[in-house]
């Protein structure tokens, strides 16, 4: 917040959490169009915020970043179809990327949110690959 507002200034300000200091979870505004993140663990924490009655959730940790992913049902679905399984042995090392989706609802209302879809450049890498032993199979052969 700026020092020089007034306290008119401030009274037109609308809240944002961000504007408290950095967050211990991934917001929207941090992920973008998409970031990349290699699941190193998963564990249960009280995700409330400071002075509320506790919320405990699974949150996801990336070996490339500090914040953590809270996890919802949806996009635990969606971990779980890139990693291919509901488990932890099978989402850890599992690559993922998360991304700012404004189509996404809470509570009868769009509000935009964090959605999960595997990496494009994995999927691509995989798409390429598949290209090539495809071309190889259609290669002619002499007998």
């Amino acid at each position: 917040m700026n020092t020089t507002e007034t306290s008119n200034d401030r009274s037109k300000r609308k809240f944002h959490a961000s504007d408290v200091g950095n967050s211990r979870y991934f917001a929207r505004e941090d992920v973008g169009d998409g970031l990349v993140g290699t699941i190193s663990s998963i564990s249960w924490e009280d995700v409330s915020l400071p002075d509320m009655p506790a919320e405990e959730k699974w949150v996801v940790y990336s070996k490339e970043h500090i914040k953590g992913l809270v996890l919802n049902k949806v996009r635990g679905r969606q971990i779980s179809e890139i990693a291919g399984g509901p488990s932890e042995d099978e989402w850890v090392g599992t690559s993922i990327e998360m991304y700012d989706d404004p189509t996404v609802e809470f509570g009868h209302k769009v509000t935009g949110g964090i959605r999960v879809r595997k990496p494009k450049v994995e999927a691509e890498a995989k798409q390429a690959s598949a290209d090539t032993v495809a071309d190889d199979l259609n290669d002619d052969i002499v007998f």
